[in-house]
């Protein structure tokens, strides 16, 4: 999920595997169009596992919008509980990737963040975001969120703070 979050902010195309096959059939390096990951894509469902889904060719046209310096999280400060899933550290790159800014240290002073602040949690860590809105929150507009819909916003190239 993180490598995949990240391919989604970062570059222009995504291909299948069948890509890497075709290249090696051809002992050269092939066009990418007709390999390019296509229709709905989910998660596996699992309950140990974050759920996703989106339209691959829907978040292409809509990363393609953003100006190489930003992406579908700009202007937004993250703090992640520690008890997530995906990793706290793997959310935090895929925050990165996605033009986010992480707030690392509830204690972080309110200048150094930009933006709306969002708590990203998972559901064993309710209490810990509840503290942690309450000390990080620089507006009443501080939103909590859950991991699944922050990768499935990232995934879709399109943040919704609103549930």
């Amino acid at each position: 999920t993180c490598k995949l979050c990240a391919a989604v902010s970062c570059v222009p195309n995504i291909v299948t595997t069948e890509w890497v096959r075709a290249c090696q059939r051809a002992k050269k390096f092939v066009g990418c169009d007709p390999f390019l990951l296509a229709g709905d894509v989910h998660s596996a469902h699992s309950d140990k596992a974050a759920e996703w889904s989106f339209h691959a060719p829907t978040s292409r046209l809509r990363a393609a919008s953003f100006e190489r310096s930003s992406g579908c999280l700009a202007g937004y400060s993250f703090w992640v509980s520690p008890r997530t899933k995906p990793a706290k550290g793997d959310l935090q790159s895929i925050i990165r990737y996605a033009g986010g800014d992480v707030v690392l240290e509830e204690s972080e002073p309110q200048q150094t963040r930009t933006g709306q602040l969002v708590v990203v949690s998972s559901g064993g860590d309710a209490h810990l975001s509840a503290r942690a809105t309450r000390r990080l929150k620089p507006t009443p507009q501080a939103t909590i969120m859950c991991a699944d819909k922050l990768l499935t916003c990232v995934l879709r190239q399109q943040f919704e703070v609103a549930a």
